[in-house]
C-alpha cells in the first residue's frame, strides 16, 4: 500500500489495466477448460473427476474455486480502470463468462451482488444523500444475511422451484450443485464445531487441515473470539474506507473508481461465507489497490483545490 501511494494515478491505471489484460486470457482458459477444448491441464484438478461433456474448469490453477476468486477480483479491478465503458463492460462479460466456467456458485453469486450493490451505493453518493446512503450500507447488510439465510434453506429446492432442469450440463456444474455445496460446507461445520467446543478459545491456526470452506468459521474456530472480532473488524474497516472516501470526492471517475474496488472486497468477503480467500494473494493485493486509490485520490484533490486564501484573492480582484 505504501509504495502504490506514491506511484502516479497513470501508473496504477496501467498496472490495472495491465492485471486486466491477464484475466482475459486466464478467462479464456477458463472458458476453454468447461468444454474439454484444448490441453487437460484446463479442466483436469487432483481432487475432482472429470466424466461430463461440460465440466468445471481449473484455467492455470488446481483448483476451480480459486479461479473464479481470481477472476472476481480481476472483474472489479477491470471496472476501477479508466478504458471506454464500451471496452469495460465486454471485458466484464468475458471475465464473467470465465468465472462461469468455473462453477464456483460462490463467486458468481458475491460478484453479482455486489455489482447491484455497486449500482445502489453509486447513485446515492451521486445524489450526495447521506442519510439514505448509511440505511442503504444497514439494509444491505441485513439483506445479504436474509439471502444466505434463505439460500440455506430452499438449496434443495431453489432451482427446481424456478423451472431449471439442473440435469443441463452447464446447470449441473453451477446452480445443480448448490444443495450438495451447502449440505457438504453445514457437515463440515458442524464437525469442526465438535472440535472447537473443547478449545474455546481457539485450535491454533491451520488446524483443521482439510479446509473448512469459510474463513469466518476459520478465524473462529482456528482463532478463537479474538480471531473472529479481528476478522470481523478486518472487514468492516475495508468496507467503510471506500464509502468515506468516495463521500469527499468531486471527480466522478475517482469517486467511481473508490467504489468500484471497494464493492470487489465485499464481492470477497461474501465469497469468505463458502470459501477461505484470505489465503489467496489478490484479495490481498485489491486490498493494497483499494487503500492507496482512497488515499492518493483524496490527497490529489486536495492539491488541486483552491485554498480559503486563494479563493478570497479571486473574490478581490474580481
Amino acid at each position: 500500500t505504501n509504495i502504490l501511494k506514491t506511484v502516479p494515478s497513470s501508473d496504477t491505471d496501467r498496472l490495472m489495466k495491465i492485471w486486466s489484460v491477464i484475466a482475459c486470457l486466464e478467462s479464456v482458459t477458463t472458458v476453454m477448460g468447461m468444454l474439454r477444448i484444448g490441453p487437460s491441464i484446463f479442466y483436469r484438478s487432483s481432487y475432482e473427476q472429470v466424466d461430463m461433456e461440460i465440466v468445471r474448469a481449473t484455467g492455470t490453477y488446481d483448483n476451480s474455486n480459486a479461479a473464479a476468486m481470481y477472476l472476481s477480483v480481476s472483474f472489479f479491478i477491470l471496472l476501477a480502470t479508466s478504458w471506454p465503458t464500451w471496452l469495460r463492460s465486454v471485458l466484464g462479460v468475458w471475465l464473467f463468462v470465465g468465472m462461469l466456467g468455473t462453477g464456483s456458485n460462490g463467486a458468481l453469486l458475491s460478484t453479482l451482488g455486489s455489482l447491484v450493490v455497486l449500482a445502489g451505493v453509486h447513485a446515492i453518493i451521486r445524489n450526495r444523500q447521506d442519510a439514505r446512503l448509511w440505511a442503504a450500507v444497514i439494509g444491505i447488510g441485513v439483506g445479504m444475511v436474509a439471502v444466505v439465510l434463505f439460500t440455506l434453506g430452499l438449496s434443495t429446492s431453489l432451482p427446481s422451484g424456478f423451472g431449471l432442469d439442473t440435469r443441463d450440463p452447464l446447470l449441473f456444474q453451477t446452480l445443480g450443485r448448490l444443495s450438495h455445496s451447502v449440505t457438504s460446507r453445514l457437515d463440515i461445520l458442524a464437525w469442526a464445531w465438535k472440535t472447537y467446543s473443547r478449545h474455546p478459545w481457539g485450535t491454533g491456526p491451520n488446524s483443521f487441515a482439510s479446509g473448512l470452506h469459510n474463513d469466518y468459521a476459520a478465524f473462529w474456530f482456528e482463532r478463537g473470539p479474538l480471531g473472529i472480532i479481528g476478522w470481523l473488524w478486518l472487514i468492516a474497516a475495508t468496507l467503510l474506507r471506500p464509502l468515506q472516501v468516495a463521500n469527499q470526492l468531486a471527480n466522478k471517475h475517482r469517486r467511481w473508481q473508490v467504489l468500484v474496488l471497494g464493492a470487489g472486497f465485499l464481492a470477497c468477503a461474501v465469497n469468505a461465507f463458502s470459501h477461505e480467500i484470505s489465503h489467496m494473494r489478490q484479495v490481498w493485493m485489491l486490498m493494497a489497490l483499494l487503500f492507496a486509490s482512497g488515499y492518493a485520490n483524496l490527497t490529489r484533490q486536495a492539491t488541486s483545490s483552491p485554498t480559503i486564501t486563494e479563493l478570497d484573492t479571486v473574490k478581490r480582484v474580481a
